[in-house]
C-alpha cells in the first residue's frame, strides 16, 4: 500500500469516527466536497494548510495524519513550518 493511501485512510478514519459527513467536513475546512473525496480516495495530495483545517475540524493533530505520510511529504512539511 503507498503512503499516501496510508494518509487517506487515516482522514477517512478520522471523519467516519466523529460521524462528519464528506460534505460536513469540506464545509469546516473550508474546500469543496469533491475535494475530501478525491483526498480520502487517494488521487489527491492536500496541502500542509488544508491538512491542519481537516485535522483541527476532526478534532486530531496533523501529527496523527503525518506519521503516515511518505518521506517526500515529511520533507515538504518540514519546509513549510520552517518558513513560517
Amino acid at each position: 500500500m503507498k503512503k499516501i493511501n496510508n494518509v487517506a485512510n487515516c482522514l477517512y478514519l478520522a471523519r467516519v469516527t466523529t460521524r462528519l459527513k464528506q460534505s460536513d467536513l469540506a464545509k469546516m475546512a473550508g474546500c469543496s466536497t469533491s475535494m475530501i473525496s478525491a483526498i480520502e480516495a487517494g488521487n489527491k495530495i492536500p496541502s500542509v494548510k488544508l491538512v491542519i483545517k481537516i485535522a483541527k475540524a476532526l478534532g486530531v493533530s496533523q501529527d496523527t495524519i503525518y506519521m503516515h505520510a511518505s518521506e517526500d511529504l515529511k520533507k515538504e512539511i518540514e519546509l513549510f513550518w520552517a518558513s513560517e
